[in-house]
């Protein structure tokens, strides 16, 4: 979800990891949250799945340098299809912790994916 900023790795489990990011936002104020990054293999679909949960009790401290991002929820699934391609299907729900601009949101938005 970088707009430009910073990303930290705050612990890695193999197929999960908690991450701190702070993203720079144009005009606004920076936001900062911390998710955590889980990664699903099914064996009977051949899905792949990758989920991000915002966890905001986990990570560092507020700081008044950003908004902190409560909410965000975001998945990815990779699904085989009959002719050998991928199905590639990507979700977010996102409050960035003030009212923006649409354009704003939709560049976060994009920029996550």
């Amino acid at each position: 979800m970088s707009a430009g900023g910073r990303l930290d790795v705050l612990r890695d489990e193999g197929d999960a990891k908690l991450i701190y990011e702070q993203i720079r936002v144009p005009l606004v104020k920076d936001r900062d949250l911390t998710v955590r990054v889980t990664r699903s293999f099914s064996p009977d679909t051949g899905t792949y799945e990758v989920a991000s949960l915002a966890v905001p009790n986990e990570g560092p401290p507020e700081s008044r340098d950003y908004v902190r991002v409560r909410t965000s929820l975001a998945r990815w699934s990779l699904a085989p299809v009959p002719d050998g391609g991928t199905a590639v299907t990507y979700t977010i729900c996102t409050d960035a912790g003030t009212r923006l601009p649409a354009w704003i949101q939709d560049r976060i938005q994009r920029d996550a994916g």
